[in-house]
């Protein structure tokens, strides 16, 4: 009896965890939208990917910190932003972009 209580209760935690890991990684699939640029930032981070910079947007958002994440592909930088939608900047390069993580509408 105990060994079949221990079993559901394994069984329980992976189905939870497999759904934990699935919402997340759900929630932190954004659209990239290139020629967008923050006009400031309160971090920034050289030499990181794209899903660095926006999971890590993502994660301060939590804290309500971050809203937007702007990442340039040449200069691999990413800089958060707690910005609106409204203050970013229209700039005429493909390889600079955002994520809006807050206020997409």
């Amino acid at each position: 009896m105990y060994c079949l209580l221990a079993t559901l209760e394994t069984l329980f935690y992976i189905v939870v965890t497999i759904a934990m890991v699935q919402a997340v990684q759900e929630s932190v699939r954004r659209q990239f939208v290139t020629g967008l640029n923050v006009s400031s930032s309160y971090r920034t981070f050289k030499r990181f990917s794209k899903q660095q910079c926006l999971a890590t947007c993502f994660q301060d958002s939590r804290n309500d910190m971050c809203r937007i994440a702007g990442y340039s592909n040449a200069t691999q930088t990413c800089r958060l932003s707690s910005d609106g939608h409204r203050d970013v900047q229209d700039v005429d390069r493909d390889d600079v972009g955002v994520f809006f993580v807050k206020g997409m509408h």
